[in-house]
């Protein structure tokens, strides 16, 4: 009989393909406020926060209590969530147009974030180059975050801006997990948790930025960033089913 870690870990999986290969996907495709667009964000959302409640069960019993991986698979995998929580907070506010920001939430979510932050600069002073590389992200994001509270969220287009960032560097992070899971024999250590990040890195400030040298280009700055990444996404979502199709990868079995 399978012990539960097994179980929740399949379930996990299960849910988590369709999340990463077809509802993210959906929601990307659609972006600009096209038919599907809401309810595909809210699905993943939504799903979202079910991988991390299992994917938590998983961080809570895989690593002996107290290790280094222990304390960075918890760090790691609320990093990830969290930014999806940014972003619906994001959107949230966009839409209500009547209601003041940021508020007090807002600053607590800012404060949970630079926390987040601190972690892992304290997990990349132990070692290794992901976890760095993650730190120095999460110190931007944190550095970018109190800088567009200071200015009230001002012009409001910078409402979206953040949906945007956070909602895609979310899903980066999802395609981090899947790439750890499926790239382990095909990439080095650094390169399959960190090509999302550097992805990231080219991506984001096409569909986030607002510099003024790009704003006025913005909806092909963003289409074209768009586009680039569900090609890479769905060439590997197709990579990553057929290893399970074909058995070479098993759901369920543990790869990191």
């Amino acid at each position: 009989m399978p012990d539960a870690q097994q179980v929740i870990q399949t379930i996990h999986q299960v849910v988590g393909y369709p999340t990463a290969f077809l509802v993210a996907p959906f929601a990307l495709a659609t972006f600009g406020g096209a038919k599907g667009h809401r309810t595909s964000g809210i699905i993943f959302v939504c799903l979202m926060t079910f991988l991390y409640v299992t994917g938590l069960y998983m961080s809570l019993t895989r690593h002996e209590f107290g290790s280094w991986e222990y304390f960075r698979n918890l760090v790691f995998n609320f990093f990830g969530f969290y930014l999806a929580v940014l972003g619906f907070r994001s959107i949230y506010l966009l839409r209500r147009p009547n209601v003041s920001c940021p508020v007090r939430i807002d600053y607590v979510m800012a404060s949970i974030l630079t926390g987040v932050a601190v972690c892992l600069i304290t997990l990349a002073v132990f070692r290794n180059t992901p976890v760095r590389v993650l730190a120095i992200v999460a110190c931007i994001l944190t550095w970018v975050e109190w800088k567009e509270l200071r200015m009230g969220f001002s012009p409001r287009g910078v409402l979206y801006a953040r949906h945007a960032r956070y909602i895609v560097a979310a899903y980066l992070y999802v395609l981090t997990v899947a790439s750890i899971v499926h790239l382990g024999d095909e990439l080095s250590r650094n390169l399959k948790w960190l090509w999302p990040t550097m992805l990231g890195f080219l991506l984001i400030p096409l569909i986030s930025t607002r510099h003024y040298s790009l704003v006025k280009h913005r909806r092909k700055t963003t289409r074209y960033a768009v586009t680039v990444l569900l090609l890479i996404a769905l060439s590997f979502g197709g990579y990553a089913m057929y290893e399970v199709v074909s058995g070479q990868m098993v759901i369920g079995a543990q790869r990191m």
